[in-house]
């Protein structure tokens, strides 16, 4: 953890065995948002998953952050 920039942690579930990591940058006024997920062996079932998932959390957040 880097607070407020960074937060990383492992995700361990079935086959998959990944590092998670969030990171914040100001750009102006604007605050930006990357994630990344790595540590897959392959682009498998659990790489599509963690996709599909990270990608409708993303849209999801989105919608949260819009009715603020």
């Amino acid at each position: 953890m880097d607070e407020p920039y960074k937060l990383s942690y492992t995700w361990v579930g079935g086959p998959i065995n990944t590092i998670v990591t969030w990171t914040l940058k100001q750009e102006d006024e604007t605050t930006c948002l990357h994630l990344e997920q790595t540590g897959f062996e392959k682009e498998d079932q659990a790489f599509n998953g963690a996709k599909y998932g990270w990608a409708q959390m993303g849209e999801d957040l989105k919608k949260v952050l819009e009715e603020m």
